[in-house]
């Protein structure tokens, strides 16, 4: 079974101190979210959002223009990214209607069973995929807007039934993003189980 070796010099990565930066803002974040009373209070979690998505844009460029890439940190990226929509998918859950827990349950469903198919993969195999696929970088650009907009305006669940609608459409978009990001992606990782068991079989 193959091992991931980490080097220590990879822990302290300006990179990859902004992935610890940005799971730290998800307990501030959920702290926040839960306990807000006003719509000021609703910016603040939403402003706590926005500065975990600019971190996680600036860690990249960083670690593109000082070759900073590393082992440890295509783990932390999306292990960051994965807790924070988490954290926020059970948040809205708790506050509002049904429907996020849908979406919530749609995510979990999406993150096992990808993460199942990469753990496979890299234990039997020795393979991993390299970095996030396009259509994964779509389904999280559009994620992450939608995301924001509604963390923005928290009182238009209670509004009149236009906004609701609004709200239902956003989360009707983000559930079909993040469920074609799931096909697409489990498309790739069963090919590369697929091929890696050919592969294994002929060189037998």
């Amino acid at each position: 079974m193959p091992k991931l070796k980490i080097a220590r010099s990879e822990w302290y990565a300006i990179p990859n101190i902004l992935g610890y930066i940005r799971i730290l803002l998800i307990p501030l974040f959920v702290w926040k979210y839960l306990s807000a009373q006003t719509n000021l209070d609703y910016y603040i979690a939403a402003g706590i959002i926005v500065l975990s998505s600019l971190t996680d844009m600036l860690d990249g460029k960083i670690a593109r223009k000082f070759n900073q890439i590393t082992d440890l940190g295509k783990i932390l990226d999306p292990i960051a990214d994965k807790l924070t929509l988490c954290a926020i998918l059970i948040c809205f859950s708790l506050k509002f209607d049904a429907i996020f827990q849908m979406l919530l349950l749609l995510f979990l469903v999406k993150e096992i069973t990808m993460g199942l198919l990469t753990i496979l993969l890299f234990k039997k195999h020795g393979k991993k995929l390299n970095g996030a696929k396009w259509f994964g970088k779509f389904a999280t650009a559009v994620t992450d807007v939608l995301i924001v907009i509604l963390l923005l305006f928290p009182q238009s669940m209670q509004h009149d039934i236009y906004s609701r609608y609004m709200i239902y459409t956003m989360i009707f978009i983000i559930g079909c993003v993040m469920l074609f990001a799931f096909i697409m992606y489990t498309k790739v990782l069963l090919g590369m189980l697929f091929d890696a068991i050919r592969n294994n079989k002929k060189n037998r």
